[in-house]
């Protein structure tokens, strides 16, 4: 059995990152990963503008208080001056004007007394207060976002700043999923007796959106092996990656393994030594990767983090993939002992202005709703761990787009 570790390592190196496709600022493209650099068609700001509304002066002027001034024009935002400003000038302005040549400061307006066209200014100003110089953001030429760049909205206003309207992303990758189990029932049908509702599908839809993969559900399909070949064959088909819940076990009816050899799947693992999850299996048919996961639903979620979600990642173009692990103080005592490297639900939070993890109650890997309080999970050794309230832990955080 591979550890962890191992198994993310032996996923990156079977993982591709898919095509580059162009998208337009026009399209819903929040959480797409850039495949190109962009850089900067100009300066930014493209002149040297105020940052307040107020005047604009000669800071050697205004070396002390009460400096009075001769106003020589309005200076709107979108409009630039021709004047000079000469010693004893200053120039009403707006916020985002460019300043005019000559000027070197900008003085708040509630700083200042005006009486016909004569100002008096307050205070001292110093040389460059509330100005913001000519390309202090980007200069043209520069690289404003990398390869690889996840696009959040700040991103989109970057682009639209150096006139990117459209650009190459990385597609986000269909990803399948296949519910198995002849005990296993739909959501909107109330369970027979021996029989549990399907919550791994509805899960597992969730999470592929949030990692930012496309999810298709494929019918669900019972214990027969000839059904479930079928299924298998008609998913990949349609999958770049394909997820097949349940039936990777030993049992007399876990053919899933079985079935997928026999369509030609290379399969790297099956068993990891972790807990919950420990038979998942991975493998490859083609580029396309399959994801054999537990059946039990804390079991799929957790091994849906830390590895399936790493392959979605590395398909979309992200070049940190994983999920980012942290070291948080405990908001209690902790005192677990685990035959195998678990992760634990816990919760992060505020207390004291400090951030803090806390662990929650939970019996194992049918406890749904202990990991439904959950946004982080607990990284926590083989063995015996011992911690006091303070002590840091390891954590992995469950992000979002």
């Amino acid at each position: 059995m591979l550890t962890v570790d191992q198994a993310v390592e032996t996923i990156l190196t079977h993982a591709h990152v898919g095509r580059e496709v162009r998208r337009t600022l026009a399209d819903p493209c929040v959480g797409c990963v850039l495949a190109e650099p962009v850089i900067s068609d100009i300066d930014s700001p493209p002149m040297t503008k105020a940052l307040m509304d107020g005047f604009a002066l000669r800071s050697a002027d205004c070396t002390s208080a009460n400096a009075q001034l001769h106003v020589v024009e309005e200076i709107p935002a979108g409009k630039v001056s021709e004047k000079t400003i000469q010693q004893g000038q200053a120039a009403r302005i707006m916020t985002g004007a460019a300043m005019p040549s000559g000027a070197d400061a900008v003085i708040p307006i509630e700083y200042t007394t005006m009486v016909s066209n004569l100002v008096t200014i307050q205070r001292s100003v110093p040389v460059g207060q509330h100005v913001l110089p000519q390309g202090a953001e980007m200069r043209v030429g520069q690289t404003v976002l990398a390869r690889g760049t996840k696009l959040l909205p700040q991103e989109l206003g970057i682009l639209a700043t150096v006139g990117k309207a459209d650009f190459l992303v990385y597609e986000s990758p269909t990803v399948g999923i296949l519910t198995t189990g002849s005990e296993v029932v739909s959501p909107s049908e109330f369970p027979p007796p021996g029989k549990i509702r399907n919550s791994n599908g509805s899960m597992l839809f969730g999470q592929i959106h949030r990692a930012g993969g496309v999810p298709r559900m494929f019918p669900h399909v019972g214990d027969d092996r000839t059904a479930l070949s079928h299924a298998i064959a008609n998913a990949l088909e349609q999958s770049d990656i394909l997820l097949i819940t349940g039936g990777m076990s030993v049992g007399a009816y876990d053919y899933t393994p079985e079935v997928l050899q026999e369509q030609g799947v290379t399969a790297y693992f099956h068993k990891i030594i972790m807990k919950p999850g420990r038979p998942l299996l991975f493998g490859t048919l083609g580029e396309k990767m399959i994801f054999g996961l537990p059946g039990n639903p804390v079991s799929s979620f957790v091994c849906f983090e830390l590895f399936v979600r790493t392959a979605i990642a590395r398909f979309r173009g992200l070049t940190n993939p994983e999920l980012p692990r942290v070291e948080l103080p405990l908001a209690g005592n902790l005192a677990v002992d685990h035959n195998r490297p678990t992760y634990a639900p816990g919760v992060i939070s505020i207390i004291n202005e400090k951030m803090v993890i806390q662990p929650l109650e939970w019996f194992g890997s049918a406890d749904l709703q202990a990991l439904s309080q959950a946004n982080a999970l607990l990284e926590l050794p083989a063995g015996k761990t011992e911690k006091q309230l303070g002590e840091h832990q390891a954590v992995l955080l469950l992000q979002e787009l």
